[in-house]
């Protein structure tokens, strides 16, 4: 519990361009990330975070709603390499609309 907003998913973005990444944690519990730093993560995994194998995302409390958890769903879907995910967005304002992208999206 940070109070770290959408500017920390700006400076880890970036990371995904490492392509020795296999696997990679990001656990912010309790922060403002918003949709606005939700969609920065899907932008960039859309992008280049390209060789995950294992990704685990705690987002849990972060003001996400269904808006940040479709950018996310469009960026993890990319990740084509990805055998492995965990997804926590518990706490969040996510209603069925992004729980079912998101869901359409993963499986």
């Amino acid at each position: 519990n940070n109070k770290l907003g959408p500017g920390a998913a700006q400076a880890l973005a970036p990371l995904g361009s490492k392509p020795a990444l296999r696997n990679v944690s990001i656990v912010l519990y309790n922060n403002q990330l918003g949709n606005a730093g939700i969609s920065t993560f899907g932008n960039s995994f859309s992008r280049s975070w390209t060789s995950l194998k294992k990704l685990v995302l705690g987002f849990q409390s972060n003001g996400i709603s269904d808006e940040g958890a479709k950018h996310l769903a469009e960026g993890i879907v990319n990740l084509l390499n990805l055998t492995e995910l965990t997804l926590d967005l518990a706490a969040n304002q996510i209603a069925d609309t992004g729980a079912e992208k998101l869901g359409a999206n993963l499986v």
